[in-house]
C-alpha cells in the first residue's frame, strides 16, 4: 500500500476511548447543559433525609444538585445502562460508584434526546434511600436557566488547614466553599456531589434537624474567652465512618484560638453569595459544546446590555463586517476591480471564520453557503456578496426556514446566480424554479417537470435594479417585483392550483413534507457524520415538521441530543479544506494574521478544493472523501508547515494542549520527546486532526 493510500485509509479510522471514559464523558455533557437548560413539568421529590414532616411533595422542577465535574471524575466511578423510559421519554441511566465506600451512591436518569437530567437518587452507603427526583409529566421544551457553580478559591485547603490545626479532612473530599455569618463559619467539603458541612461556632450551637456534632472540644478559661471556644464538625448519618477521626484536636497546649490568618480572611463571603465566580468551563473535546443562545446571536462582541448609544443588535443590511470595525484588516470596497474585490471578500469572510468570537455562526453561514449556493463566476457585485453572506448569518439558526428561504431567493446575488432576473412571461426561465425543488428544499424525486414549469411562470418578474457590469460593481443592487414581466394565469405546484405567485411557490416547497428530511440531512452531515444515521436523520425531521421549520428547535435538539454525543460518531466527519485551516488556526490560539497571509489561505483553500464562494457545481461541495487526495494531502501539510515551522509562522505565547488540537488530554504517540513546534505540526497532519 502506497504512503497516500495509508493516509486516506486512515483518516476513515475512528477511535473511540475506554467504555467507562466515554460514559463519564456523556454524563459530564448533560450535567454542563443543566447549567443553562432545565427541564418543566411535574416532579415527584421524595427527602428521608434529613427528615422532615412531609418526606415527598409536587415540584415543577429538579431540586438543583451542584454536581462538581472535576472531582465527580476523580472520585467515582460512572458507568451507563439502559435505556429506560420516564414520563413517557427514552433515558440513559447513570449510575455513580463512589471510590470512598463510606459516601452516598448516586443514579441518573439522562433524556437521550434533550440530553438534561429527567430524575435522579441518592442511597446512602447501607443501600436505603435518601432521596429522589423525578419527572412524572415534562413540558415541551426544556426553558433557559443560570446555574453557575463556584470555583474552588485558590489556596481553601491551605488557609483552612491552618486555621485548624490537627485538621484531617476524609479522603476524596475537599473544601470548596466557605461562608461566615456573625460569629459562625461554615466550610463546605464535597466529593463531587456529596457533601460535608464543617461548622464553627460558639458553644451551645444546636445542630439542626438529622445532624449531630461528631466531636466537641471546649477550650479552657482565661484568654481563649475572647475566641470561639467549641468546635463543631455537623455531618450526615450518611457518612458515618468518613468523619471517625474528620476532627481531630492537637493537645491543648498547641490548641490555636480559632482566628483565622490574613489570607483566609479575603475568603470569607455572606451566606448567599459564592466565593467567586465560575470561570468559562474547559472544554472536553472538540466536539463538546452545547448550544448556548448567545451563539445564535448578532450581537456585537464588544456592546454591553444597558449602554446608552451601543446598540446591542448587529444591523440587518449588507454591512456584515460591522462587529469587527476596524479590526477587520480587508475591505473589498476599495477594490480596483471585480477580480480584486472578490478576493478581498473571501479574505475578509475567512478572518470571521478564523477569528468570530460567534464560530458556531460562522460554521452555519459556511454550511448554508453550500445550501443556497451562489458563485463569483457571475456574482461580481460587492454589495449583492455582502448581502447575501449577511443573509446566511441573519437566519444561521432561523425560527423560519420558509422566511429564510424567501430572503434568498429575493437577494440579487440568487437571482443573478440563477439567471431568475431572466425569467419573463412568454419566455420562462427554469433555472432558479428546478433548484429551488432539487437543492433547496424537496430534493430529487418528489416534484415533477410540470411543477418546475410552472413555478417559473409563478417567479416570472423577480429581478433586480443596479449593479450590473463590472464597470459598476460597488453600485448597490435592490430586488423589484415587475409585474409587466409577470405571468399571472392559473397555476398547478406541487398539487396546488391558483393564480400562484413567486411567494406561494416559495412557501410551498418550503413546507414540503420532504424538505424536513432533505434539509435535516444536510444539518446532520455537518455536525454529526458524513453518512448521516436515516432514523436520527427522521427524527431532526419530526422536529422540523412539528416546529413548522424552526432550524433553531432542530439544532438545540441536535446539538444536545445521544446521537450528537455518541462515540459511534466522534471522528467521523472529514473537515473541509476552510475548516481545517479555521480548526488549525483556532487551535494554535489565534494568532493574528496578515492581510497577504489571509490572502493567501483563502486561495490555499481553493488548492484544496474549496474556494469560498465559487462551489464547484451549483449543488455545492460533495465534501466527505471528495476533500482527500495526494495533492490535497500534500497541501494540507504544507500549510501546517508554514504555521508551526517557517520561518514566518506567527509566534505563538503558549503551546497548544492535547486537549486544544485533538480533544484529549494526551499527545500523539512518539512525538512527547519533541519540541512544541514539532509536535504541533505532527499533530496537525495526523489522521486525527482531519477528523471532527
Amino acid at each position: 500500500m502506497s504512503r497516500a493510500a495509508w493516509l486516506m485509509a486512515a483518516l476513515l479510522i475512528l477511535s473511540s476511548g475506554p467504555a467507562d471514559a466515554a460514559d463519564a464523558d456523556d454524563l459530564l455533557l448533560a450535567l454542563k447543559r443543566a447549567r443553562t437548560l432545565a427541564i418543566r413539568g411535574q416532579a415527584e421529590v421524595t427527602v428521608n433525609f434529613p427528615p422532615g414532616s412531609e418526606p415527598t411533595r409536587r415540584a415543577g422542577q429538579l431540586p438543583h444538585v451542584p454536581f462538581r465535574p472535576a472531582l465527580l471524575e476523580r472520585n467515582f466511578t460512572v458507568s451507563r445502562s439502559g435505556p429506560e423510559t420516564l414520563a413517557g421519554r427514552a433515558t440513559t441511566r447513570y449510575d455513580l460508584s463512589p471510590h470512598n465506600a463510606g459516601a452516598s451512591r448516586w443514579s441518573l436518569w439522562i433524556d437521550t434526546v434533550w440530553n438534561l437530567p429527567l430524575a435522579y437518587e441518592e442511597r446512602l452507603a447501607d443501600g436505603s434511600l435518601a432521596r429522589r427526583a423525578a419527572f412524572v409529566k415534562v413540558g415541551a421544551l426544556p426553558a433557559k436557566v443560570s446555574r453557575p457553580v463556584t470555583s474552588v478559591p485558590a489556596g481553601l485547603r491551605a488557609a483552612l488547614l491552618r486555621a485548624l490545626p490537627g485538621l484531617r479532612l476524609p479522603a476524596g473530599f475537599v473544601p470548596v466553599d466557605v461562608r461566615r455569618q456573625g460569629k459562625r463559619w461554615t466550610v463546605t467539603l464535597s466529593d463531587g456531589v456529596n457533601v460535608l458541612a464543617l461548622v464553627a461556632a460558639p458553644r451551645g450551637v444546636q445542630a439542626a434537624p438529622g445532624w449531630r456534632p461528631a466531636r466537641q472540644a471546649r477550650a479552657r478559661c482565661g484568654w481563649w474567652a475572647p475566641c470561639l471556644r467549641t468546635h463543631c464538625v455537623m455531618r450526615s448519618p450518611a457518612c458515618g465512618r468518613l468523619t471517625r477521626r474528620v476532627w481531630e484536636l492537637c493537645d491543648r497546649a498547641r490548641l490555636q484560638p480559632l482566628e483565622l490568618p490574613p489570607e483566609f480572611s479575603p475568603l470569607l463571603r455572606s451566606p448567599h453569595v459564592p466565593v467567586s465566580p465560575h470561570p468559562p468551563p474547559q472544554r472536553r473535546g472538540r466536539r463538546a459544546f452545547s448550544a448556548p443562545h448567545g451563539l445564535w446571536s448578532h450581537r456585537r462582541a464588544d456592546s454591553r446590555p444597558g449602554r446608552k448609544g451601543r446598540p446591542h443588535d448587529r444591523p440587518r443590511g449588507a454591512d456584515l463586517f460591522h462587529r469587527s470595525g476596524a479590526r477587520q484588516p480587508l475591505q473589498p470596497g476599495p477594490g480596483a476591480t471585480p477580480g480584486a474585490m472578490i478576493q478581498l471578500t473571501r479574505g475578509q469572510w475567512l478572518y470571521e471564520l478564523l477569528y468570530s468570537p460567534q464560530p458556531l455562526r460562522e460554521k452555519l453561514a459556511l454550511t448554508w453557503s453550500n445550501h443556497f449556493v451562489i458563485g463569483t463566476d457571475k456574482v461580481r457585485n460587492q454589495p449583492s456578496l455582502a448581502a447575501y453572506l449577511a443573509l446566511l448569518r441573519q437566519h444561521a439558526a432561523t425560527d423560519r426556514f420558509e422566511a429564510f428561504t424567501l430572503a434568498v431567493a429575493q437577494s440579487p446575488a440568487m437571482l443573478r446566480y440563477l439567471d431568475n432576473d431572466q425569467n419573463r412571461r412568454g419566455k420562462p426561465n427554469e433555472n432558479f424554479s428546478r433548484e429551488l425543488l432539487e437543492l433547496f428544499t424537496t430534493g430529487i424525486g418528489h416534484y415533477t417537470e410540470d411543477d418546475v414549469r410552472e413555478g417559473a411562470r409563478a417567479l416570472s418578474g423577480w429581478t433586480f435594479t443596479g449593479g450590473r457590469g463590472n464597470q459598476r460593481y460597488l453600485e448597490a443592487a435592490q430586488f423589484v417585483f415587475n409585474p409587466r414581466q409577470h405571468d399571472a394565469g392559473q397555476k398547478t405546484y406541487l398539487g396546488r392550483s391558483g393564480r400562484l405567485g413567486g411567494e406561494d411557490v416559495v412557501h410551498l416547497a418550503a413546507n414540503h413534507p420532504q424538505t424536513a428530511t432533505f434539509v435535516s440531512r444536510k444539518l446532520h452531515r455537518a455536525f454529526v457524520n458524513d453518512t448521516p444515521d436515516t432514523q436520527a436523520v427522521a427524527g431532526s425531521a419530526e422536529t422540523w415538521r412539528r416546529t413548522s421549520g424552526n432550524v433553531r428547535a432542530v439544532l438545540e435538539e441536535l446539538l444536545s441530543s445521544a446521537v450528537f454525543y455518541a462515540p459511534t460518531h466522534r471522528a467521523s466527519i472529514i473537515r473541509s479544506p476552510v475548516e481545517f485551516l479555521a480548526g488549525a488556526v483556532r487551535s494554535l490560539g489565534s494568532p493574528r494574521l496578515g492581510p497577504k497571509q489571509l490572502l493567501n489561505l483563502a486561495q490555499t483553500a481553493g488548492k484544496m478544493g474549496q474556494l469560498l464562494l465559487l462551489p464547484d457545481t451549483v449543488k455545492g461541495w460533495d465534501g466527505g472523501r471528495e476533500w482527500i487526495n495526494d495533492t490535497t494531502l500534500l497541501t494540507r501539510m504544507q500549510v501546517a508547515a508554514s504555521l508551526t515551522l517557517g520561518g514566518n509562522a506567527p509566534k505563538l505565547e503558549t503551546a497548544p494542549t492535547p486537549l486544544a488540537l485533538l480533544g484529549r488530554e494526551t499527545p500523539l504517540p512518539g512525538t512527547e520527546r519533541l519540541n512544541d513546534r514539532q509536535r504541533t505540526y505532527l499533530t496537525l497532519i495526523s489522521p486525527e486532526f482531519q477528523l471532527a
